[in-house]
């Protein structure tokens, strides 16, 4: 064979070797086109068929190796649930098929950092031991013109399945750590009743241990590294302003939250934007008043029953604090 010959046909030869996989979001819309078509036929048995091939084999042990610890179990349950009645999901498509809906596109989301914040997906996609990517789509619906996003799917043995995010409120339900922050503001407000001052830190504080109450208050969200909520000590004592932040998550929630407690007592769920530009403000409005004390306790002055060395350390830590989230990106 001449040389002029080979080389083209080896090159057609490694071509299908280098071809890229096929694109998981093709099938997802196929599912969907599918399920939607039989739901405009009033095709139940259609429909059913259709679901059923799409539910996550084995789900029980799927879902508690891609969620961890007491998500894992809550998840579980709601497909447990789900498992033994697909009637919602089936009504959900033949009421979005009598509206006349056609599937405008399908995205995947393969990392927390890359869907939307706030979304279902980034909430999921956090709260997975690994991220396992999700595909959702937008639909756009003609009765009334809108358009809605649908999920999720995710690809399991080669195969869309669905993965309903229902349950996702359930997961980020702030209750727990509302309840949490309860404790923390009743042992500071016992500590107030107790010293005739204001503590300094939570090492301070005394926490019952009865019953479901067990030691210092934690954030049940963070997975890793320090679980304890952040206490900022109120520098101008009995001055300050009641709707002042005193404590809050170490973290944010998966869906871009974090719990707080005011000084007033009150406890409220905060979006990380709105907690990161009032936290800031009120670190601005405070700084002077930081700076003074921590000059008098330096040269040895506190309140009563304070010890300056400590003091100093706390007042450090709050411009440290400071100085940090402003230089954060």
């Amino acid at each position: 064979m001449p040389r002029f010959l080979a080389i083209p046909l080896l090159l057609a030869l490694l071509v299908p070797a280098f071809a890229e996989p096929p694109d998981p979001s093709a099938d997802v819309k196929a599912v969907l086109q599918q399920l939607f078509d039989a739901a405009a036929k009033d095709d139940k048995a259609a429909l059913q068929k259709i679901m059923n091939a799409s539910q996550i084999p084995d789900a029980g042990n799927w879902i508690r190796g891609t969620f961890p610890g007491e998500n894992g179990e809550v998840v579980a349950r709601f497909f447990d649930l789900a498992a033994k009645s697909t009637a919602r999901d089936n009504a959900a498509f033949s009421a979005l098929a009598k509206k006349g809906v056609t599937i405008k596109e399908v995205r995947c989301w393969a990392a927390p950092d890359k869907a939307p914040a706030g979304s279902a997906a980034r909430t999921l996609l956090r709260l997975m031991v690994k991220p396992v990517p999700l595909y959702s789509a937008t639909l756009k619906v003609a009765d009334p013109a809108q358009e809605i996003e649908f999920g999720f799917f995710v690809i399991i043995d080669g195969k869309p399945r669905f993965f309903s995010d229902r349950f996702v409120d359930d997961l980020c339900s702030p209750a727990p750590c509302k309840n949490e922050m309860k404790r923390l503001s009743a042992a500071l407000y016992g500590f107030e009743t107790k010293n005739k001052r204001l503590a300094l830190t939570t090492g301070e504080l005394e926490f019952p241990k009865e019953g479901e109450d067990k030691g210092k208050p934690e954030c049940g969200f963070c997975r890793e590294g320090n679980r304890e909520y952040v206490y900022l000590y109120p520098v101008r004592g009995d001055a300050t302003e009641m709707n002042e932040i005193v404590a809050f998550d170490p973290a944010p929630h998966p869906d871009d939250t974090r719990v707080v407690l005011f000084f007033v007592g009150r406890t409220d769920t905060m979006s990380e934007e709105s907690f990161r530009k009032e936290l800031l403000d009120q670190f601005a409005r405070n700084r002077p008043t930081v700076e003074l004390r921590l000059k008098e306790a330096r040269a040895g002055t506190a309140a009563p029953g304070e010890d300056p060395k400590k003091k100093a350390e706390v007042l450090e830590g709050l411009l440290k604090l400071e100085d940090s989230m402003r230089n954060a990106k």
